[in-house]
């Protein structure tokens, strides 16, 4: 929670850095105003905007939106969407995503049967083994890491 006024008028520029896609989730409370920001969508820099697509609907259960002028588009929930730009000169950036216990399993076993690497931490997203317990926005919580298509870092979490 940010409750310096010296932050508080910095809040615009906070939220215009967003364009760098680095969170998929972001709540601020200020005190006072008592204004609440959500992120409601960002810009994922990707080799192939199809291929980008079809995966993160197949291991996350994400809804197909097509076409969003010139991106195409997931939804990951009613606040949130992935706006996915095709582009061949960006690094790899590390979004993650927390979800309930069972959605976890889900997720894991997708990723399993799709014989894509994983890994227990940021440091071994490769080593076949996990889940492994790591600190998230809500305390330690267990983790997969692993890379999409692109070669951008994923993690599932679940508390």
């Amino acid at each position: 929670m940010l409750t310096s006024p010296k932050v508080a008028h910095r809040v615009p520029q906070l939220l215009r850095n967003l364009s760098e896609p680095s969170i998929f989730s972001a709540s601020l409370q200020l005190s006072g105003g008592g204004m609440t920001v959500v992120l409601d969508h960002t810009i994922v820099p990707v080799n192939d905007l199809e291929q980008s697509v079809e995966f993160y609907t197949r291991i996350f259960g994400f809804e197909d939106l097509g076409e969003a002028g010139p991106f195409l588009a997931v939804r990951v929930n009613d606040s949130l969407n992935l706006d996915f730009r095709q582009s061949d000169d960006f690094r790899s950036i590390h979004y993650a995503f927390a979800m309930e216990p069972g959605e976890f399993d889900e997720a894991f076993q997708r990723i399993k049967d799709s014989k894509i690497p994983y890994g227990s931490s940021p440091l071994a997203q490769d080593n076949m083994r996990g889940p492994g317990i790591t600190l998230g926005a809500k305390g330690d919580g267990k983790a997969v890491y692993f890379k999409d298509p692109s070669g951008h870092v994923l993690e599932i979490k679940t508390y």
